[in-house]
């Protein structure tokens, strides 16, 4: 009888534990590619509506706050060499980590602009950011649709979209909320002061509104027939 060799029984289940390892590795990848994707379109989508708040706050014309919002796109196509260069040298998912904590610290920057000059730099920031992080996600995502052996890439932008839809539905809810505990805050101070002043100086109070009536009562004119 001619003896089983023992690396050639092993061989089998060596092959399918790599497989399944390589199968888990692979849905890991997908599901962080995903949370990106999503993050990314939550996080851009999320500042968008606050650009009605900031331009009456800043006091900006259209075209002023034109200017400003293009350079967010002017950060984005700068960006573009310097991505390709991050990914191919430190690989697309260390430029996509270092891209996507960036964008979401540089949120609250444009929202925060105390004058034109800063919310130009801040989106310029903003945008360049998201372009890295473009550019590398994807980049990622292509690797990754290259060992699933079926296309995913579709679902990833799908995602990306949604992400969009989300942060911009929660932006507005919150700014809405915000808005509006505004204004009922600011309701009652007059009301308050007035109440304060009488309270403290009586003869402060404001005088009782007058009332305009005739100085004498109208005749009532009868006509008597002859």
């Amino acid at each position: 009888m001619r003896p089983v060799s023992l690396a050639r029984s092993l061989r089998p289940a060596k092959t399918l534990s790599y497989e399944a390892a390589s199968a888990a590795g692979l849905r890991r990848a997908r599901m962080s590619a995903s949370l990106v994707f999503f993050a990314n379109g939550f996080v851009v989508a999320s500042w968008l509506p606050h650009i009605p708040e900031v331009k009456e706050r800043l006091g900006l014309g259209d075209s002023l706050l034109g200017i400003a919002l293009f350079s967010m796109a002017v950060g984005s196509v700068l960006v573009l060499p310097v991505a390709g260069w991050s990914a191919g040298r430190f690989g697309s998912d260390a430029t996509t980590r270092t891209a996507g904590l960036a964008l979401c610290l540089l949120v609250p920057a444009p929202v925060l602009a105390p004058n034109l000059g800063a919310l130009i730099l801040a989106l310029l920031l903003f945008g360049a950011a998201n372009g890295m992080l473009d550019v590398s996600m994807n980049a990622q995502a292509v690797l990754i649709e290259d060992r699933y052996r079926r296309p995913i890439l579709s679902s990833l932008h799908g995602l990306y979209s949604t992400g969009g839809l989300a942060g911009a539905s929660l932006a507005a809810a919150a700014a809405s909320v915000a808005s509006r505990s505004r204004s009922v805050a600011r309701t009652p101070r007059p009301a308050v002061s007035t109440c304060t002043r009488i309270w403290i100086c009586p003869s402060a109070a404001p005088p009782a509104p007058m009332t305009l009536r005739p100085a004498h009562a109208p005749r009532h004119l009868a006509v008597r027939p002859r």
